[in-house]
Parts: C-alpha cells; sequence; structure tokens
C-alpha cells in the first residue's frame, strides 16, 4: 500500500472491537483537504470512518481494527506525511475521546 508501509502480522488475534484505539487524529490540514486526500496517504489497515473538520484544519480517521491504527501511527511518526505538499500531523486520539461503534464480528472475515 502507500508509502511501503505494510501492516504487522494479525496472526490468530482477536478483535476488541470497543477496547481498541482506532482512531488518529491528522492536524495542519488545508482546508480544501478531501476525504479522498486523506485515503490516499492512510494505509495499513481498512478504514471504517474518516470525519472532516475543515474549519478546525484537522480529520479524525478511525480504523476497523486498533492494531492497524496503531501501526500507521508509528509509521506516521517516522516519515513525515504530506496532503497537498503541506506537512501535517498525526496522533493518536485521547481515550476519553474515542469514538465507540459496534461491528458485527462477520463484517470483519
Amino acid at each position: 500500500m502507500g508509502y511501503g508501509f505494510t501492516p504487522a502480522p494479525r496472526n490468530g488475534k482477536q478483535y476488541q472491537l470497543r477496547e481498541d484505539r482506532r482512531t488518529l487524529v491528522f492536524k495542519g490540514l488545508l482546508d480544501r483537504t478531501t476525504h479522498k486526500d486523506i485515503v490516499d496517504v492512510v494505509s495499513g489497515g481498512a478504514l471504517l470512518d474518516i470525519f472532516l473538520r475543515p474549519r478546525e484544519r484537522m480529520a479524525s480517521v478511525s480504523f476497523v481494527e486498533g492494531v492497524a491504527a496503531q501501526d500507521f501511527l508509528t509509521y506516521a511518526k517516522r516519515n513525515d506525511i504530506y496532503i497537498h505538499g503541506k506537512r501535517v500531523g498525526c496522533t493518536q486520539r485521547a481515550q476519553g475521546l474515542q469514538t465507540k461503534y459496534r461491528l458485527d464480528r462477520g463484517c470483519l472475515e
């Protein structure tokens, strides 16, 4: 996938859908940033939700699996992420602000 990023293997790990920290926050976006721009730079796992906040110049990106979010966050800390030629920050969303999604386990297989 993008930027040569490969997610960590999942070898029999059970999904912990309500406990995982699956949401990352991108800050410093241009107000013209689109969902496609975010999808073009994020890799390593299936995305559940992208919520753009143009006025705040930020976006929340939720992965289906928390481990994929953590893997991408590690990658983003080691490598600069650029959207529209501008470097953007990527951080973990605060624990109390994590979005809780209920997913049918069948949709993950």
